[in-house]
């Protein structure tokens, strides 16, 4: 029997080793995410076209209150809506110039702050909660407009919300810009503390019970499941998401010919941005970086903000293309 109790120890010795290892990755991930993004008023955004229109909308949610915008001109294609989802540490207004775009192109526009950011309520509380926010913005207009039909439109953690929700709820087309495959690959790939790293690479339970299924997302089961048709765009010097860790693996791992790619260079992280533009944004973030306090607030009052979003209208033109 002496061989049953030392087995029974070894199970009860890793549940518990199991629950303190979860409780371990819990606090370090508070610490990361359990915040709301607040947009800083001394980062000029792009402001909704003169020519076009603004509807707001907000969607309830449990205890959440999620906030959106219908942007569109006066003569628009009423056949289907193009959300788009921002990335993070930012939200919708932050991408109002692709949302112009779009719209001055016949295109009914809805764009969102996620859970945590912006006007929308709650807290980030993890990665897997964009594609959670995204979830419920497609239930809401599914079932409001269910004759229309909806293309998700997303940029970086906004392109892995709009492959993994976008799948989820059957929509019609997908453009997903420098998107991560999963959770746990890209916090493994942009983390340098080894802690951290060994921690929360291991974070979809937790992310689990706070934010739901979305935790388990990965983009290349959800590309390679996904019936519509998806243009995924990523630049190949691209410093936050890897080409070659997320991108690359995407193109080598997905079989589904429904999915179409387009790689570029000298486009960072920002491959709808010209190259200009992209060296502006790269140069002056780097330069706030090394700044505090005073210094920085002046240097960015000086900062242009509109020359760094400025968009590659070639690249737009194509997303405009595949999704009409």
């Amino acid at each position: 029997m002496e061989w049953v109790y030392i087995t029974l120890g070894i199970i009860v010795g890793v549940i518990i080793f199991y629950f303190i290892l979860v409780y371990a990755i819990s606090i370090v991930h508070s610490r990361f995410f359990r915040k709301r993004f607040v947009p800083n008023p001394l980062i000029k955004t792009y402001s909704l076209d003169s020519n076009l229109y603004e509807q707001t909308v907000t969607i309830n949610h449990k205890r959440d209150l999620i906030t959106g915008h219908f942007i569109y001109g006066k003569e628009y294609d009423n056949s289907k809506i193009v959300v788009f989802s921002h990335g993070i540490d930012s939200y919708y207004k932050s991408y109002m110039q692709e949302g112009n775009y779009l719209a001055n192109h016949g295109f009914k526009v809805f764009m969102y702050d996620a859970l945590g950011t912006g006007a929308t309520s709650g807290f980030l509380d993890g990665l897997s909660n964009g594609p959670k926010t995204l979830d419920i913005v497609l239930k809401y207009l599914k079932a409001k407009y269910p004759d229309q039909k909806i293309i998700c439109v997303g940029h970086s953690w906004g392109a892995f919300s709009a492959i993994n929700a976008g799948y989820e709820n059957k929509v019609d087309k997908i453009v997903a810009i420098s998107p991560f495959v999963s959770i746990n690959r890209i916090i493994k790939d942009v983390s340098e503390n080894i802690l951290v790293k060994t921690l929360l690479g291991n974070t979809e339970i937790v992310e689990f019970i706070k934010c739901g299924k979305f935790a388990f997302s990965n983009s290349v089961k959800s590309l390679n499941k996904f019936k519509g048709k998806a243009l995924v765009i990523h630049s190949k010097d691209d410093y936050l998401i890897s080409y070659y860790k997320h991108m690359k693996y995407i193109m080598d791992h997905v079989k589904n010919n429904n999915v179409n790619y387009l790689v570029l260079d000298h486009k960072g992280h920002n491959p709808s941005y010209t190259e200009d533009g992209v060296t502006h944004l790269k140069d002056s973030f780097y330069k706030l970086n090394e700044l505090e306090g005073e210094e920085k607030e002046e240097y960015l009052k000086k900062c242009d903000f509109i020359a760094m979003g400025k968009l590659d209208e070639r690249v737009m033109d194509q997303i405009v293309s595949f999704i009409r």
